[in-house]
């Protein structure tokens, strides 16, 4: 992962880059994406990962597995050093299906009195819970969220997965709703950033404080924005979250499902993003990181492969603790589409 997972791509000075087994020039997303590499490689059959801003869905979306970010306190953290204040960050799983994705749920969800914040287990297990077939569901498809310009193939992808909702019998409707702030873009993402920068600081600063040159430059001038936040910022960071709060809360009274693009293109180079990507709308964490905000269960699934011959995505958005919603359409989607292996890392016939 890259350094406290700061990254969305994997490579660190310890162990250099981690690169995507479906091409080797291109990452596998991040911050875990060196859980997604191995998971969809089938080094492993499951993959624990955080996920802050995207660091478990994005991996899953560049490398074809499926990743899953629970409600916000579904799966208990803890006993910590220090809590997690902006409340963004879930612990996740990964896997290369919605069954063993429900499985590790099973494992993995349940009230830690090490963490107050935690959610009793469902009464019902989610494995239990992809058996039951789905209730008819109005599902809002959101394209750009107004800040983002997903490359064609993934709106294929996207309409792909719509086209099988509705064939399912789902109610399937488009809404180009934008994101609250999409005007002032990409101002309240560069203070998401600053705000997390502050807490990773917090996190490492007496050895930051003794030992900054042990820290890599990048990651070190990372956490020197975290020292400029001040109390204006402040405001308008926990404002900005409250009015994403009232946007999902609007959308979840018109929709039982959101579908959106999970990243707005296939894998980029295994050294990172360049930095014109939010210029061109294409940052990383645009579909993501309001959902690590708002603390709303989201989940990406394969969508088949791009012309480039690298894996799509899409991602379904629930209410609040509905995970047994997205786990279930999520399982319609991979029954039709099926799942996705690399075929250099395919087990022999």
């Amino acid at each position: 992962m890259p350094p406290i997972g700061a990254g969305v791509h994997t490579a660190n000075d310890a162990f250099g880059i981690t690169r995507n087994p479906w091409n080797l020039e291109r990452t596998p997303g991040g911050s875990s994406g060196g859980a997604a590499a191995a998971v969809a490689a089938g080094l492993i059959a499951l993959g624990t990962a955080g996920d802050g801003g995207g660091s478990t869905r994005i991996p899953a979306a560049l490398c074809g597995i499926v990743g899953l970010k629970p409600s916000r306190g579904r799966i208990p953290q803890g006993p910590s050093r220090q809590p997690c204040w902006p409340q963004h960050a879930c612990l996740t799983g990964m896997a290369r299906t919605v069954h063993d994705t429900a499985l590790h749920l099973d494992v993995a969800a349940g009230y830690h009195p090490a963490d107050p914040n935690s959610l009793p287990a469902p009464t019902t297990p989610y494995m239990d819970s992809l058996d039951k077939p789905l209730p008819v569901l109005r599902v809002g498809v959101l394209r750009t969220l107004g800040i983002s310009s997903p490359r064609p193939e993934m709106l294929h992808a996207l309409e792909r997965a719509a086209d099988l909702l509705r064939d399912h019998g789902h109610d399937v409707q488009d809404d180009e709703l934008g994101l609250p702030g999409a005007a002032d873009f990409p101002a309240p993402f560069l203070l998401r950033q600053k705000v997390l920068a502050c807490n990773r600081l917090l996190g490492v600063l007496d050895d930051f404080t003794a030992r900054r040159g042990d820290f890599e430059p990048w990651f070190a001038d990372v956490l020197d924005t975290g020292r400029t936040l001040t109390l204006n910022d402040f405001a308008a960071y926990w404002t900005h979250r409250g009015q994403l709060d009232q946007w999902t809360a609007e959308l979840f009274e018109r929709y039982d499902l959101l579908l959106m693009p999970t990243v707005p293109t296939t894998a980029w180079p295994a050294e990172g993003p360049d930095v014109a990507a939010v210029h061109e709308g294409t940052l990383p964490i645009a579909y993501t990181s309001v959902f690590n905000d708002t603390g709303h269960p989201a989940i990406s699934i394969p969508a088949g492969l791009g012309p480039s011959g690298l894996p799509c995505a899409v991602q379904l958005i629930a209410p609040h603790h509905r995970e047994d919603r997205a786990l279930g359409a999520a399982q319609v989607i991979e029954a039709a589409l099926g799942t996705l292996r690399p075929s250099a890392f395919a087990s022999p016939a």
